[in-house]
């Protein structure tokens, strides 16, 4: 909570500022009426790190004359204007402003030093009163002896239950019959599993605060704590298995009966390559597959409505089975070794913060 609130002034870079010049015209009211006349127009940018919301707050020290200036993306831009092109006047009017910036920001940098020193024992004490209150509103519910109804819209996901659904497997045939040489997930338990990671992404998706920050890495230990709480099964993160290290993974008697891959959307080029990254994973009996594609960009219908087409340019691409809902899809692609062999991808998709 600390590092989340804390203030980060913003550091000019003056070693990498840069000028767009340009010219312009104007129109003015003279003695004889309107005439137009010609300016050079320089804009000086500059790069900064930390918050850009800094460059709104004033200092409790402040001058009569504060600088001016526009902020684009991480760059200030001070826009300088000259009817008579003079070079000494134009960077002397630079070091002026950047200088008056400067002195601005470390006037506020030292109001935000002792804030940000704060932050932490205030954090703790805040957490600390909440956890008192929360242990006071429970014992109040506990000494009124009527159930808490229980809301609809929250998933099962986070109720573990006390004792963990097994993952259906075949059992192995007598000796002297032919037998199932490695064990397969069912469609039912397949479709167990996703059910259980969809309702963690919507988790995610309905407490944005929580998880804003997540790394893809972080992300993916998300949906192992339900499914190695739910599931009497092996379910790892960074498993090595086949051509390289899969996401999630869940085995049986040492083989893969599930991968997934977890990834955030960048582009139609970045899910190719999951797609390819997955299959590499994969055995040659590794047959049901997912991969869990965050986005935290905007427009989500438009990365919806594109996905079929995407995956459809996949060389190993056969055939959607189907779109489970409007962002759950099916697909049928083959093995890289073996082009009769099929797989299964199940591509779920979910805006997170």
């Amino acid at each position: 909570m600390a590092d989340q609130h804390c203030i980060d002034v913003p550091v000019l870079d003056l070693q990498a500022r840069t000028v767009d010049p340009c010219e312009e015209k104007r129109r003015e009211r003279g003695d004889f009426g309107f005439y137009e006349y010609t300016v050079n127009v320089y804009t000086v940018r500059i790069p900064f790190t930390g918050e850009a919301v800094v460059f709104g707050f004033r200092p409790n020290p402040f001058d009569l004359s504060p600088p001016r200036a526009t902020l684009e993306n991480n760059e200030l831009l001070i826009v300088l204007e000259q009817k008579y092109p003079d070079a000494t006047a134009l960077s002397t009017e630079i070091h002026r402003t950047t200088s008056s910036i400067e002195k601005y920001l470390s006037w506020l940098r030292e109001m935000v030093e002792p804030f940000n020193a704060q932050l932490a024992g205030v954090a703790r004490d805040t957490i600390r009163s909440r956890k008192e209150k929360l242990g006071k509103d429970a014992n109040v519910l506990t000494a009124l002896g009527i159930p808490i109804r229980r809301r609809d819209a929250v998933p099962a996901t986070v109720s573990v239950p006390i004792q963990r659904t097994p993952i259906p497997l075949p059992h192995k045939r007598a000796q002297g019959r032919p037998q199932q040489p490695d064990p397969t997930l069912s469609e039912a338990a397949y479709q167990q599993i996703l059910k259980t990671m969809a309702d963690m992404a919507l988790v995610i998706e309905r407490n944005p605060t929580a998880f804003e920050h997540l790394t893809e890495e972080q992300s993916r230990f998300q949906f192992l704590v339900p499914l190695n709480a739910l599931y009497e099964g092996n379910a790892t993160a960074e498993t090595f298995s086949y051509a390289g290290k899969t996401d999630i993974q869940i085995r049986n008697q040492g083989m893969p009966i599930f991968t997934a891959e977890c990834k955030f959307w960048t582009g139609e080029k970045s899910l190719l390559k999951a797609i390819d990254q997955l299959l590499s994973y994969t055995t040659w009996r590794d047959t049901k597959t997912a991969i869990l594609l965050f986005n935290r960009q905007k427009d989500l219908s438009k990365i919806i409505a594109k996905l079929e087409t995407t995956v459809a340019r996949h060389p190993r691409f056969l055939r959607c089975d189907g779109v489970l809902n409007e962002t759950q899809f099916r697909f049928v692609m083959s093995h890289p070794n073996d082009l009769s062999r099929h797989i299964v991808v199940t591509v779920l998709v979910f805006d997170i913060p």
